[in-house]
């Protein structure tokens, strides 16, 4: 019988295997020893994915905040659980979010046998910002998951539009035009408009002279009419 020294594990956690063999004893297959490097005590939590990302205001970000136990070597290690508390930052914006799980900007995740802790869908709320959630459990080093809440980009689209014919007021005919534009955006909000109505009345002298005030009967000078085109 064969006895080791001590065998000391390294500061890697996971199982590996130690192989005995010994001289002039060729044909023989030498002993394997399974042995198991266990994590130490958890001492930290760490930001694994969904930091930092953005979303817009009022809507579910992408990706669901997953957090690590580790170890003071930064083994993963299983533990109860994490709580994954969202904090304003700077607290001066008042952006923030909800969890689904609890409708609640918190909520308690459980760790898996890896040490990692993900959270149910954040939903940014309706204000813009950037904001800290702090993943963290009693005796441990915290976590950070640096998240913002964007602004809707909204696109816009202007039309113009054109309009002409002709009254048989003031010793008519006299020819008119309503010309005008309005900008709507993809929310469909009208952004601006012209004249505020969307759009300016004039009237032609004849004379190629347009006002947008209907002129004095005596100031007109009609136009022969143009035939139909087509």
């Amino acid at each position: 019988m064969a006895t080791s020294s001590a065998f000391t594990a390294n500061t890697t956690a996971g199982g590996y295997t130690v192989t005995a063999t010994a001289a002039g004893m060729g044909g023989t297959s030498p002993a394997a020893f399974t042995l198991t490097n266990n994590p130490g005590a958890a001492a930290a939590i760490q930001a694994t994915s969904g930091t930092p990302q953005n979303t817009v205001v009022s809507t579910p970000f992408t990706n669901p905040l997953v957090a690590t136990v580790v170890d003071s070597y930064n083994n993963p290690c299983r533990e109860p659980a994490c709580r994954l508390p969202s904090r304003r930052f700077p607290t001066r914006t008042g952006a923030s979010g909800l969890f689904t799980s609890t409708a609640t900007g918190t909520e308690i995740d459980l760790t898996d046998a890896t040490g990692k802790a993900t959270s149910s869908t954040f939903t940014a709320n309706a204000t813009a910002g950037e904001y800290n959630v702090v993943a963290s459990f009693p005796g441990l080093t915290s976590a950070n998951f640096v998240l913002t809440n964007t602004t809707v980009v909204v696109s816009a689209n202007t039309y113009v539009f054109y309009l002409s014919g002709q009254e048989a007021t003031n010793g008519g005919p006299n020819y008119y035009a309503l010309a005008g534009s309005v900008t709507i955006d993809s929310l469909g909000d009208i952004v601006s408009n012209n004249n505020g109505v969307g759009g300016e009345l004039d009237y032609n002298d004849g004379h190629g002279n347009t006002s947008p005030n209907e002129p004095a009967a005596d100031t007109i000078a009609p136009e022969p009419l143009r035939p139909p085109m087509g």
